[in-house]
C-alpha cells in the first residue's frame, strides 16, 4: 500500500516536474524567437544607418559635381557599399530628387500638378485637390511626410475607382527644394526585412526618413 502511495506521488511529481520544464521551454523559445527578432531588426538599422552615412560621404566629397558622379558610377541602380556581414542583405538606389511637391495644390497656382495629370491622361483632377483639401484639414499646414500622400493617392485610387494615378506615384512628393537627393534602401537579415527612405541634401544631411519593417 505505502510502495503504492509512493510511486503515485513520484508520478504525479514527475509529471508536474515534466509540466513545468514543457511550459518554461515554451518560455523560452518565446523568449529566444523574441531575442532573435529584437537582434535581427537591429543590424537592420545599424546597417541601414550605415548605408545613409556612405552615401552622404559622397555627396560631401563630391559636392560640386555629384550629378555627373551619379552617372559615372551608376550609382543611381546600385551603391558601392562596404558590408562584411554574413547573411545580410543590401539593395539600394540613390538618385536625383526630382518631384512635384503636392503642398503647391494650397497656392494659388496649381498649374504644375494640373499639368501633370493631363500630360498622363489623368482625369479628376478636382476630384485629388479635394481629397488633398479634406486630409490636410485633419493635419498640419501641410503633407509632411510620405504616409500622408500615399492616403491621399489610395483614397484617391477608391473614389475614382481607377489605378492611372499610379503612373505619376513616383513624381509627386512632398518637400520643395533644390539639390535634394533620395536615397532607397531594401535590407534583410535573417528573417528580418526593413525597408528605409531618406531625403538628403547636397551635404548629406538627413532632411526626410522613414522605415517600415516586415
Amino acid at each position: 500500500m505505502k510502495k503504492g502511495v509512493v510511486l503515485f506521488i513520484t508520478i504525479a511529481f514527475v509529471t508536474i516536474i515534466s509540466i513545468f520544464i514543457l511550459k518554461n521551454l515554451d518560455n523560452t523559445d518565446k523568449y529566444l524567437e523574441n531575442q532573435n527578432f529584437i537582434v535581427s531588426n537591429t543590424q537592420l538599422l545599424i546597417s541601414i544607418q550605415n548605408t545613409q552615412e556612405q552615401v552622404s560621404k559622397i555627396l560631401v566629397n563630391n559636392k560640386n559635381t555629384v550629378d555627373k558622379f551619379l552617372e559615372d558610377t551608376l550609382l543611381d541602380s546600385s551603391i558601392p557599399l562596404k558590408i562584411n556581414i554574413e547573411d545580410l542583405k543590401i539593395d539600394s538606389t540613390f538618385n536625383r530628387y526630382e518631384k512635384v511637391d503636392i503642398n503647391t495644390l494650397s497656392k494659388d497656382d496649381k498649374s504644375e500638378i494640373n499639368k501633370l495629370f493631363m500630360d498622363n491622361n489623368i482625369f479628376n483632377f478636382y476630384l485629388f485637390l479635394d481629397i488633398y483639401t479634406e486630409i490636410l484639414q485633419r493635419s498640419n499646414k501641410n503633407i509632411t511626410n510620405r504616409s500622408q500622400l500615399y492616403d491621399i493617392i489610395n483614397t484617391f485610387t477608391i473614389r475614382d475607382e481607377s489605378s492611372e494615378i499610379e503612373k505619376i506615384i513616383n513624381d509627386l512628393g512632398f518637400i520643395d527644394g533644390e539639390d535634394l537627393y533620395e536615397l532607397n534602401v531594401n535590407a534583410e537579415y535573417l528573417n528580418a526585412k526593413a525597408k528605409a527612405y531618406y531625403i538628403l541634401n547636397k551635404s548629406g544631411e538627413v532632411e526626410y526618413f522613414d522605415i517600415s519593417f516586415k
